[in-house]
């Protein structure tokens, strides 16, 4: 919905730490730069497979609003999740909900 953004994470394998978060409420520590921090993300950031797979849409780093330009998000039941394809699942891995 736009309210935050996981901007990074750290990590071995599908154990994940630190994730680094950015939120309109500024809700996660001093490292949340809220608005200012998803504008310099979306500023540096380049789409990759990876966007597409989880259908994701460019974003507009000014108004912080997708673009209405670029192709349509997938149906959800053909996205992939590049993260559980060959492990078990033991954390939620949305948008696929593993």
């Amino acid at each position: 919905d736009g309210e935050e953004i996981c901007v990074d994470i750290q990590g071995v394998d599908l154990t994940w730490t630190d994730p680094q978060l950015h939120s309109r409420a500024r809700a996660y520590g001093p490292g949340d730069l809220g608005d200012d921090g998803m504008r310099r993300f979306f500023h540096s950031h380049v789409c990759s497979p990876l966007c597409d797979a989880l259908g994701l849409r460019p974003v507009d780093p000014e108004g912080l609003r997708p673009c209405q330009t670029g192709p349509p998000a997938p149906p959800a039941e053909e996205r992939c999740c590049l993260v559980c394809w060959d492990r078990g699942r033991t954390v939620a891995c949305l948008p696929c909900g593993h």
